[in-house]
């Protein structure tokens, strides 16, 4: 009996395509921005065929979306401290610091300088909905430990907190600073307890 010599590997090569693709899509939306960014370069940088590429991600939207929500998953973690003042404070400062990346803010101006790019609108839908699903979890932890009445819209409450980020970095270009993310958690925690 002939014994085999391939070795399970975790991930294989299938892994090794997804990370190179990631790693050269985030490089060349740094470099070059969103619109300039293309899948064949992409392939030329990660050293796979484009054809590679496009079996799993079918246009550049599903791709960048799929590398925005693989690493954000990974930059933003979920702070789970007991308290939902201090969780909400952690979880935006991580947001704060997370967009103001040159690839955050080139997805972020992808997203709202290509409104008629159907394949991007699905994607961005996709993500947002991940991305409040996921982050979710503080305010149910605070419903659970009735720091806030069951009745509370966790999106509407996420949506609120950030949205202060967003205009600081991509109206004004400004990071806002640990003081002012305090605020905005008191004040929207203030807003929903009162609610």
């Amino acid at each position: 009996m002939i014994q085999s010599t391939k070795k399970n590997r975790s991930g294989g090569r299938a892994l090794e395509v997804v990370n190179s693709v990631h790693k050269a899509t985030i490089e060349l939306i740094q470099e070059l921005g969103y619109e300039q960014t293309e899948i064949p370069a992409i392939a030329e940088r990660a050293g796979v065929n484009k054809t590679s590429i496009y079996r799993r991600w079918p246009n550049k939207a599903d791709l960048v979306i799929d590398v925005a929500l693989t690493h954000i998953n990974v930059d933003i973690p979920i702070p789970n401290t007991g308290c939902l003042s201090e969780d909400l404070f952690l979880l935006l400062k991580n947001i704060s610091i997370t967009i103001n990346t040159p690839f955050a803010k080139g997805v972020l101006i992808a997203i709202i300088t290509h409104q008629d790019d159907i394949n991007l609108n699905k994607a961005q839908t996709l993500f947002w909905n991940e991305r409040y699903d996921h982050s979710s979890q503080i305010i149910q932890r605070a419903i659970a430990r009735k720091e806030l009445t069951e009745d509370t819209n966790c999106r509407l409450m996420l949506e609120i907190a950030t949205a202060p980020l967003f205009h600081s970095t991509l109206l004004t270009g400004r990071i806002k600073s640990d003081s002012e993310i305090k605020i905005i958690v008191d004040k929207v925690i203030l807003a929903f307890k009162n609610n």
